[in-house]
């Protein structure tokens, strides 16, 4: 029989906690487990632990709370963005975040609440470039 890794424990009424084993930490040699509060049903915490779980056996990072915005990016321009991208055209990647999106949300730790700082966040009016440029929009 399989060893299980992740599992679904009831903590009140329509709250779940959802656990999935990330293994032992280097120093201390303690099981680590990555933890989750999920509220709805035991089918929501069901798909949000399969969720997890197919995250995990893809290799791709579970505990993205706390990791910030400019990490996620690095990290994308360097796994995704250069292997598909001209050198030019990941040049400008690089420019375009570095001037409109890292300085307001780059520092911010990614998680539920980003969702609510993206649709707050004020992005630059694109007409006043194109006038600039002398495009009518």
């Amino acid at each position: 029989m399989a060893r299980k890794v992740g599992q679904i424990i009831r903590r009140g009424t329509r709250t779940w906690l959802v656990r999935v084993y990330s293994g032992r930490d280097v120093e201390t040699k303690k099981r680590t487990y990555l933890n989750q509060t999920i509220h709805g049903g035991l089918r929501d915490a069901q798909g949000h632990l399969n969720k997890m779980l197919g995250e995990r056996d893809r290799g791709r990072k579970l505990d993205s709370s706390k990791q910030t915005l400019n990490q996620y990016l690095d990290r994308w321009l360097d796994l995704c963005a250069k292997p598909r991208l001209r050198a030019k055209s990941l040049k400008d990647y690089e420019g375009l975040l570095r001037r409109y999106v890292r300085p307001g949300l780059g520092p911010k730790a990614l998680g539920p609440q980003q969702s609510r700082s993206l649709r707050t966040f004020p992005l630059p009016n694109p007409s006043e470039y194109f006038q600039r440029m002398k495009i009518s929009v």
